[in-house]
């Protein structure tokens, strides 16, 4: 694995981590045990993608099974009540809804039906999410 994508992994680990912590502490315990399974799930697909070289095609088992945890972790996300993510830090379920949610959707039918677009608009949202958490996780720790 390169060094570069070793680093996003970690990051991104790191952010997701954090994230499920706080959401542990403001959220109803159903909707954390939904939030945060959506969450593994991502990162278990996160690891079989970073498994790989930089530059390598995934192979078709790979995706197989990335496409698997992401579904998993879509049925997880759509239990989540977007609403008490709100109550709790602004707009954080209409970032969790909008990128992570939609990413995932984005991602799996970019996938199904072979459409490189969609596929990857849904990686960008994915991004997003993972960027507006980072901007926000001081004021989402203030709040603690």
């Amino acid at each position: 694995m390169s060094k570069c994508r070793r680093n996003i992994f970690l990051i991104f680990g790191y952010l997701l981590i954090m994230l499920v912590i706080v959401c542990l502490i403001f959220c109803s315990k159903s909707n954390v045990q939904h939030f945060e399974q959506s969450i593994k799930y991502v990162n278990q697909a996160t690891r079989i993608l970073n498994s790989g070289e930089s530059y390598e095609f995934i192979n078709p088992d790979d995706m197989d099974a990335i496409v698997k945890l992401k579904k998993k972790a879509l049925a997880e996300a759509r239990l989540v009540d977007i609403e008490d993510l709100n109550r709790h830090y602004p707009d954080f379920g209409n970032h969790y809804r909008d990128e992570f949610i939609k990413g995932l959707e984005l991602f799996i039918e970019g996938f199904e039906k072979d459409d490189t677009i969609k596929l990857v608009a849904g990686q960008m949202l994915d991004e997003n999410w993972g960027v507006w958490y980072e901007e926000n996780v001081d004021a989402i720790r203030r709040r603690l």
